[in-house]
């Protein structure tokens, strides 16, 4: 399947651009409804509400994300992205919002997180880790032994101020009532 669209439209224009398309094409039919179900919380690791040093409010300039893209500085260098950014061992936030950064440790975790700090600023953080997942501390031919390295949860504590617990929560979830092979 290839599509196309005139002009350069917004990201909430092209989701919608491609739901349509998906509707049209599979006859896909969805709908969104709440299930409570086991979730990690992003929370605040102090009662007194402070974060540790690592965790720093930002000062980046980070555009709208639902606007067009904004033009290139004079002289053509592209400003740094704001977000979370990943690699091996290491999440690095720039002008990154809680909610970003919990939607990121979803994809690491393999589990639905959500924000609950509180926070409402943009932040700048580097967090180094050794494993995210218990099961890739002892990992067979990765070199360690079991327990050994640090675990992002005892990073996200350690280094940001931040943890992760537990919790049983509504959360949206998408629902497909009709899908359907494409030329019935």
């Amino acid at each position: 399947m290839e599509a196309s669209a005139e002009g350069n439209p917004a990201p909430a224009q092209r989701r919608l651009m491609v739901r349509r398309l998906l509707a049209d094409y599979f006859k896909l039919k969805l709908r969104s409804e709440e299930r409570e179900t086991q979730v990690l919380a992003l929370r605040m690791a102090r009662s007194d509400g402070r974060l540790a040093s690592g965790f720093n409010e930002s000062r980046a300039d980070c555009p709208k994300m639902d606007g067009p893209p904004p033009p290139p500085p004079p002289g053509g260098a592209l400003p740094r992205p704001c977000g979370v950014g990943r690699e091996p061992g290491k999440l690095i936030g720039y002008g990154a919002a809680p909610s970003q950064f919990a939607r990121v440790l979803a994809g690491l975790l393999k589990r639905p997180v959500v924000d609950a700090t509180g926070l409402s600023g943009r932040y700048d953080f580097e967090l180094h880790y050794t494993h995210a997942l218990p099961d890739e501390a002892a990992k067979p031919g990765s070199g360690r032994s079991e327990g050994e390295g640090v675990s992002i949860f005892t990073a996200l504590q350690d280094q940001l101020g931040l943890k992760l617990s537990d919790e049983r929560r509504p959360i949206p979830v998408l629902v497909i009532d009709n899908v359907e092979r494409p030329g019935r």
